[in-house]
């Protein structure tokens, strides 16, 4: 049974799920329309009521040649086509048996036949690759770089436009003329879309403002999570999700609408595909390493594999140029996707362990990996849903944010707990240190009348440690000795007595250290500083720690000289 407090996260789940499946086309349900044989029938579609239409199908595909309007314009002309999906890429076809490669020029062609008269109409023209020219009913509308013949007259461009014309007949003749010699693949990736000019501007602009708002909102965390990370700089997590939102940022400013060729356009189209692959391949490297941060139980070897392999990836892009690296770009695409399954492994273990932190890190890697996974197959062709992943990784970011705002909250109300009990123990302990300096005066004024009563009464008193030597005493005993107190300070008693007398008070002294029994009464000779000799009447004690160990002796010394002369003479 999943937790009661996951079931918001579940439901959040849900309801994204929901939103995905619901980003449906606003097309008509009507059948949808494809080319066949280089023709597109739209005399059945309204594209008032029904919408844009997207221009997928089979056109016309005329292999090594760039063939103008006028070409087509005669009786009857040489030129026999072929046929070729669009969208595809030109590498996936075969033509006289050979299957063609990346390298090389083509002209696609496509005829439409209109539903009566027109309004002005536009193309939204997507990724073509990668330099082409567009004709539209014998009139050259726009070109992208420079579609040569060969790599030499050839300057690849890339970038997303919108081109507007007022049909003047009741067909369209579309035509392509498109070169590669700088990308492993060529042809044209991304299906073309025809519609009034206002509908196909619309479309273009809710796409831009959606790529913008990605942008931002991503670029936004990215600069939380590095401020997170300047005031916890132990959270490792926070730097490496940061790290990993500037790079996804970085890939949305050179995919797509390519926003950089706009903010740049003299920049080169080598440059902005080295970053395009540099963003990809590193953010995989920053996410491997979020996600071993985030979950310990995340191999360290597998971490440093996925590193490396990253590493020589993005080195190889740095020192070639992108005909050259876009060849294995396949391979990393299956690292990829063996880094994102052992990932999702990796979480559902730490579920299983019902760390809510897995729930929500789930929530929004569930999502992105399907949609990045959805775009590598539709890179490679396999599939015509279009680019989802800059969606996932606004998801992904937003499951983050919920993860961030679940931790404060933890460690609120665990910073809350202790705060509680801090206030109650400083309760405790006012109250206990009032008693303790209560009972400090009371012991210090205690301690103040002993002393005035030590040092008032006429026998000596005297503390020594184990050694022998003197740490206490009163005036008395200072009298007795003839020694001031500074001089007596210290002293060993082995200082004021005889060789054979010392001995006794040594066996006296361990007698009472080792019983712990007093001794009294018991009398010896002393020295005095004058050197002459006094007899001293003592008693013994132990003195204990709050253990109960002996720490020194104690006792009382009384001058006896006069009575013990006395006794004599008697």
């Amino acid at each position: 049974m999943i937790s009661r407090r996951y079931k918001p996260v579940l439901i959040l789940l849900l309801f994204q799920m929901f939103l995905l499946t619901g980003c449906n086309n606003y097309h008509s349900e009507k059948k949808y329309p494809r080319a066949i044989k280089g023709v597109m029938d739209l005399t059945g579609w309204n594209l008032d009521k029904d919408g844009p239409v997207d221009l997928k199908g089979q056109w016309e595909f005329y292999w090594q040649k760039h063939l103008n309007p006028i070409d087509f314009a005669k009786p009857t002309t040489p030129h026999k086509p072929d046929f070729i999906q669009v969208p595809d890429y030109w590498n996936n076809y075969v033509k006289d048996g050979i299957e063609l490669s990346g390298d090389g020029f083509a002209t696609f062609r496509l005829t439409v036949l209109l539903n009566g008269k027109q309004e002005p109409l536009a193309l939204r023209l997507m990724e073509i690759s990668t330099a082409y020219t567009l004709f539209v009913n014998g009139r050259k509308l726009t070109s992208i770089g420079i579609a040569g013949t060969s790599r030499e007259t050839t300057t690849p461009k890339q970038y997303r436009q919108v081109v507007d014309f007022m049909p003047d007949s009741n067909h369209l003749e579309i035509i392509l003329q498109v070169s590669n010699f700088h990308h492993k693949k060529g042809g044209v990736w991304e299906i073309p879309e025809l519609g009034r000019k206002k509908d196909i501007q619309q479309s273009q602009e809710n796409g831009v403002g959606f790529d913008l708002f990605l942008f931002g909102s991503i670029i936004i965390m990215g600069l939380y999570h590095l401020g997170l990370f300047a005031v916890r700089p132990n959270e490792r997590s926070s730097i490496y999700f940061s790290l990993f939102c500037f790079l996804i940022a970085l890939r949305l400013f050179t995919t797509g609408e390519r926003f950089l060729i706009r903010l740049l356009p003299d920049i080169s189209w080598e440059t902005v595909t080295k970053l395009e692959y540099l963003s990809f391949y590193l953010a995989v490297v920053v996410f491997a390493l979020f996600m071993q941060s985030l979950f310990p139980r995340f191999s360290k070897r597998i971490l440093y594999t996925v590193c490396a392999l990253g590493a020589g990836f993005s080195l190889n892009v740095l020192i070639t140029q992108a005909r050259f690296f876009s060849q294995i770009n396949n391979l990393y695409e299956i690292i990829t996707f063996i880094t994102i399954v052992y990932g999702l492994y990796i979480i559902l273990l730490s579920l299983r362990e019902n760390r809510v932190e897995a729930v929500i890190v789930l929530l929004g890697f569930t999502i992105l990996a399907l949609l990045t996974i959805n775009d590598i197959l539709y890179v490679e062709g396999m599939v015509e849903t279009g680019f989802f992943a800059p969606f996932g990784f606004f998801i992904f970011i937003f499951s983050q944010a919920l993860l961030l705002s679940f931790r404060f909250s933890n460690a609120l109300a665990t910073v809350e707990s202790p705060r509680r009990e801090l206030k109650s123990t400083l309760e405790s302990y006012k109250a206990e240190i009032i008693q303790r300096t209560q009972a400090e005066e009371a012991m210090r004024q205690s301690e103040e009348k002993y002393r005035t009563i030590l040092h008032s009464i006429e026998d000596g008193y005297y503390e020594v440690d184990l050694d022998g030597k003197l740490t206490f005493f009163n005036d008395s005993l200072c009298k007795i000795l003839g020694y001031s107190k500074d001089e007596l300070m210290g002293m060993n008693y082995r200082q004021f007595v005889e060789a054979n007398t010392a001995e006794q008070v040594y066996e006296m002294f361990s007698n009472v250290y080792r019983t712990g029994k007093s001794s009294t009464s018991i009398e010896w000779e002393s020295v005095g500083k004058d050197g002459k000799k006094k007899y001293v009447e003592t008693s013994v004690s132990s003195m204990l720690n709050s253990e109960g160990h002996p720490i020194g002796l104690r006792g009382i010394a009384r001058d006896v000289t006069k009575r013990k002369k006395n006794e004599e003479q008697a």
